[in-house]
């Protein structure tokens, strides 16, 4: 839904004036509702879903959660707030699961959410990096604290989602046969598991980094289960922060500021489908943890040069 369209009025009979008196308690049972969250929420989640319920209760105040009084919440925090689009439908999808959550548990007969439309976010077109600036990132990024360096060679070979790297652990890697194994955190409700053979760069330097962090010792000597323990606490803390820092070592590496941590799965996507020899839809999607095409086809850009081969065909 565009910022116009939320910005119109809508209809809110259905909702607007039935039950007041049933919806006013059911704020209070927000608390409740936290200590039911699912487990595998991360800590910048579960601060994301009791940041939008304390903008809804403090917007209403003492005034009901009808489908008018929320919809004018949302209109408040997009007009007066000025908060972003993302941030919008984060709000209205949080303060969704809780109003679904009290259906669900009859405390409440309807959902007064339901009349008013998601919110459409304005999808960014993810930049490709290329191998010039993933050289640089790398020198950029030598010395640092957190372990970018690492993180960024394993985004740059795997693909994987910035909070899946941040919770890599030393025992998803079987030492032996040179496998790394996975269930993403995006998708771990499917339970699909993601098997990659490290070789060539990315096993070089998680190799190098086990031996640093464990003395040469072995596993019972590696300080935490986690490959990059501090930008997991980091991560877990404040996911902006570390997003933040990889901004700046974009900027030392002189990198346009449409490069983000996503453009790695973006870039390794691109790179297997439009190679010499591309890999085929099904193993890219596979690799990458998929369980749909449709999404595979969001992650692919297309090279000038397939582009001009297809047109000369």
């Amino acid at each position: 839904m565009s910022t116009t369209t939320l910005l119109t009025p809508f209809s809110t009979t259905r909702h607007s004036r039935s039950k007041i008196g049933r919806l006013v308690p059911i704020l209070s049972l927000i608390p409740e509702f936290l200590s039911y969250l699912d487990p595998g929420y991360t800590e910048s989640t579960r601060r994301a879903v009791r940041r939008a319920l304390k903008s809804m209760t403090g917007y209403l105040k003492d005034r009901p959660p009808t489908t008018e009084n929320l919809f004018q919440w949302l209109r408040h925090r997009l007009a007066v707030e000025r908060v972003s689009t993302g941030t919008l439908g984060e709000d209205r999808k949080y303060a969704n699961k809780f109003f679904k959550w009290c259906v669900a548990n009859r405390r409440l007969s309807e959902n007064p959410l339901d009349p008013i439309p998601k919110i459409a976010v304005k999808i960014t077109r993810r930049a490709v990096i290329t191998d010039e600036q993933f050289e640089a990132l790398k020198r950029a990024a030598m010395g640092n604290d957190l372990g970018f360096y690492g993180m960024i060679v394993v985004a740059w070979y795997t693909g994987m989602r910035l909070s899946d790297i941040c919770g890599l652990r030393w025992d998803s890697i079987d030492w032996p046969t040179q496998v790394l194994t996975f269930v993403p955190r995006k998708t771990q409700r499917s339970g699909r598991t993601v098997e990659l053979k490290l070789s060539g760069e990315i096993w070089d330097v998680l190799y190098e980094r086990h031996r640093l962090l464990s003395g040469g010792e072995g596993d019972n000597h590696v300080n935490g289960p986690f490959v990059f323990d501090e930008a997991k606490q980091l991560y877990d803390r404040q996911n902006g922060d570390i997003q933040r820092q990889f901004r700046q070592l974009c900027s030392r590496a002189g990198l346009p500021k449409t490069i983000t941590f996503h453009c790695f799965r973006h870039t390794r996507t691109t790179r297997m489908l439009n190679s010499d020899n591309p890999v085929d839809p099904l193993t890219a999607a596979d690799f990458l943890g998929l369980s749909s095409l449709d999404t595979l086809r969001g992650y692919n850009h297309a090279s000038l040069a397939r582009k001009e081969k297809a047109m000369n065909l």
